[in-house]
C-alpha cells in the first residue's frame, strides 16, 4: 500500500464502522468510475480487513447527475446489504439506489470525492453526535407549515411545507436508508408554486447543470 493510501485507510475505516457499521460475512459493493478508482481499492482494503465480502463494480463516469448506473450494477445492487458509490457524477437520486433501498441496503453517496476527503476535512467529524441535531431539525420541518428564509444579503422568502416529511441525512445508514459523505444536511420540499418572496445569491454554484 502507498503511503498515501495508508493515510486514506482511516477515512475508510470511519465509513466502515462508523457510518455503515459493516460486519464479518456481509456482502458489500463498491460501484465506482474509471476515475475514482483509488478511492474504491482503499475502501475495498477496508471491507476485506473486517470479513465482509466485497465487490468493486467499475463503469464509465456518467454523463450528468441522476443518470442510471448500467443494468449490469443496478441489478447487483439489489443483492448487497451495504453499498458505497465514490463517483464523478451523482447516482443517488436514479431509480437503482431507490431500489435498493427498499430492499434494504445501507447506502452512502461519495460523489465527486477526492482522497483528500477519507484523510482530513468532514470525514473527521463525530457523525454519531452531530445525528440528533439533524433528526431534530429535519423534524421541525415535517411538523411545520412555513419556513422563512432571510439573509443579510437580501433574501426575504416565504415556503409552504404543509404536510411535506422532513430528511435528515448524518452520514450514518440504517437498513434501508442512503446518505451523502461527509455532508450533513436535513431538507424538505416546498408546495410546488407556494414559495413567495426574493431570493439573493451571493455565491458560487459548483454543480453547474445538476
Amino acid at each position: 500500500m502507498k503511503m498515501k493510501e495508508a493515510l486514506m485507510m482511516q477515512g475508510a475505516k470511519t465509513i466502515m464502522d462508523n457510518c455503515v457499521s459493516l460486519k464479518a460475512g456481509e456482502n458489500i459493493l463498491i460501484i465506482t468510475d474509471m476515475v475514482q478508482e483509488n478511492i474504491a481499492k482503499v475502501l475495498a482494503a477496508a471491507a476485506v480487513e473486517r470479513g465482509a465480502e466485497a465487490v468493486v463494480s467499475v463503469m464509465k463516469p456518467r454523463k450528468k447527475a441522476g443518470e442510471e448506473p448500467p443494468k449490469m450494477i443496478a441489478e447487483s445492487m439489489l443483492h448487497a446489504d451495504v453499498i458505497l458509490i465514490p463517483v464523478s457524477y451523482s447516482v443517488t437520486h436514479t431509480y437503482a439506489v431507490k431500489a435498493a433501498a427498499a430492499n434494504g441496503a445501507r447506502i452512502l453517496v461519495l460523489t465527486d470525492f477526492t482522497e483528500e476527503m477519507l484523510i482530513h476535512g468532514g470525514i473527521e467529524a463525530d457523525f454519531q453526535s452531530i445525528k440528533p441535531v439533524c433528526k431534530a431539525v429535519a423534524d421541525a420541518f415535517a411538523k411545520g407549515n412555513k419556513v422563512h428564509v432571510t439573509s443579510p444579503g437580501g433574501t426575504d422568502l416565504w415556503l409552504d411545507i404543509t404536510g411535506r416529511r422532513g430528511n435528515a441525512l448524518y452520514c450514518v445508514v440504517e437498513p434501508g436508508e442512503f446518505s451523502t459523505i461527509p455532508t450533513v444536511e436535513a431538507n424538505s420540499s416546498p408546495i410546488e408554486g407556494s414559495a413567495n418572496g426574493r431570493i439573493v445569491a451571493d455565491a458560487s454554484i459548483p454543480y453547474l447543470g445538476i
